[in-house]
């Protein structure tokens, strides 16, 4: 079958000269976020934050996963100095069946902690979530699982 020629003209066109993709003056960083809460019988309330900015590096983002066990570890950031933002995400360890319902308590179990230098506080991303920060200063930040083992996914963007 044959394509009527005016199909034929503008992909023939679109061949000679592709679109062009515009690309940022400087590296930049995007985000965009949905977080809602919701109530039995009623509608859904929710925050939203859209953002991005310039990032004055065009080093390459750090992206490690490792599995994490109860002993406090250094989150390692790679090759980057000065983290713009840090996004630390608690997967689930897939299985190969469906779990049972005492694999479902353990995996519930298995939430990431994170510290800051030597603080006595911690931030918890529970077990398939995850947590977006940025860094003020250049401490240490630590990592545990609170029972078990979890793999954590670590993605740094350079400031």
């Amino acid at each position: 079958m044959e394509e009527p020629r005016e199909e034929q003209q503008d992909h023939a066109e679109w061949q000679a000269d592709p679109p062009k993709v515009q690309r940022p003056a400087s590296p930049r960083l995007t985000v965009v976020e949905h977080v809602y809460h919701q109530l039995l019988d009623q509608s859904p309330t929710g925050s939203e934050s859209c953002f991005d900015r310039e990032l004055s590096s065009d080093e390459q983002p750090w992206l490690r996963t490792k599995m994490v066990g109860e002993a406090w570890d250094r989150v390692d950031l790679g090759w980057i100095d000065e983290p713009g933002m840090l996004t630390v995400s608690n997967s689930i360890v897939k299985r190969e069946s469906t779990p049972t319902e005492d694999e479902k308590l353990q995996d519930a179990s298995r939430s990431l902690l994170l510290r800051f230098g030597e603080s006595p506080g911690s931030i918890e991303i529970r077990s398939g979530e995850s947590c977006r920060f940025e860094p003020y200063d250049a401490i240490p930040i630590w990592v545990r699982c609170l029972s078990g083992e979890t793999k954590m996914t670590v993605f740094c963007v350079p400031r």
